[in-house]
């Protein structure tokens, strides 16, 4: 019929008819592609937003695994860390969790640094300094921290405060507060990228101070008090490692402490800790979410004091 009707009007009108079938075909094609790829991109998103969602509970099954961990933990009288110094791995068909678990009593205080009163701590700074030197850091960061965190702007020697930090791009100011999170670190002078980080794994500001002997690295032991040497502080750690110490006071025959240094030790060191930062990490598909707990340990259970998930 069409051919009949094309031959009595005009031949012509043939050509033009099969071309415009082909425009039609090739529109058609283009549309079904189309429609065919944004059904695969929505698929995808429909996928990551599952795996997300299960990755985030792989994250949170793994918390509730470490605190599990830590609460059997605080019942083993003589508990040094042994039950959860190695990282926990749980492999499932959906994926996997990954866990680890630190004492945050084996870090350095760097609230310590100011008083409640904020002031500065002389003894907390010479500790500190101590600390940074024996990590191979920069001697200047020390008053930098205490030009970002202290109340005025003053300069403190080798510090920098708002002046300094008004001149970057972006310009900033200077706390002049308490730090409230140690990704705050990052933004002292000196501080920026690997320094901050390495300075970031050794400090703490969720404890009472008190710094666990069981845990602690040498580094953070030679902190504790001017007499403590590097040697000393080793031979410390390598002792609690082998032979968890039971007491504080096991330190004056271990290391061969004078009584004026055993009641800095008293003050400043402890065996137990109460304290502890829990890295879980779910992995889902291709998508991974790292939760950082910090949580406080008592006899009726766990205290979230922190928590961030990545």
């Amino acid at each position: 019929m069409v051919r009949s009707l094309i031959s009595r009007k005009n031949p012509n009108q043939r050509g033009a008819v099969l071309i415009a079938v082909l425009a039609l075909s090739a529109l058609a094609a283009a549309v079904a592609m189309e429609v065919a790829y944004l059904a695969r991109i929505e698929g995808e998103r429909v996928t990551n937003v599952r795996d997300r969602i299960q990755a985030e509970m792989f994250a949170r099954a793994g918390t509730l695994v470490a605190e599990d961990v830590l609460f059997l933990d605080g019942k083993t009288i003589d508990a040094a860390g042994d039950n959860w110094t190695e990282p926990i791995e749980i492999k499932r068909p959906e994926g996997m969790i990954e866990v680890t678990i630190q004492d945050e009593k084996a870090r350095f205080p760097l609230a310590s640094l100011f008083r409640e009163d904020q002031r500065l701590n002389l003894e907390a700074k010479s500790g500190f300094e101590r600390l940074v030197a024996g990590v191979g850091l920069s001697a200047d960061v020390v008053d930098a921290i205490i030009d970002y965190v202290d109340p005025d702007d003053v300069v403190f020697l080798k510090g920098a405060e708002s002046e300094y930090y008004g001149s970057l791009d972006p310009p900033r100011k200077a706390l002049n507060r308490p730090f409230v999170s140690l990704d705050e670190l990052s933004f002292v002078r000196g501080l920026e990228g690997l320094p901050g980080q390495q300075l970031m794994n050794i400090c703490t500001l969720n404890t009472d101070g008190k710094v666990n002997i069981n845990t602690a690295s040498a580094p953070v032991l030679s902190a504790l008090m001017p007499t403590l040497t590097k040697m000393k502080a080793a031979r410390i750690a390598s002792r609690a490692q082998v032979f968890p110490f039971k007491s504080v006071g096991e330190l004056r025959d271990a290391v061969g402490l004078e009584n004026r240094e055993m009641e800095v030790m008293a003050r400043l060191a402890t065996v137990k800790s109460d304290v502890f930062r829990i890295e879980s990490t779910g992995i889902s598909g291709n998508v991974e979410v790292i939760m950082v707990s910090i949580v406080l340990r008592s006899n009726e259970g766990f205290q979230v004091l922190s928590r961030r998930i990545n």
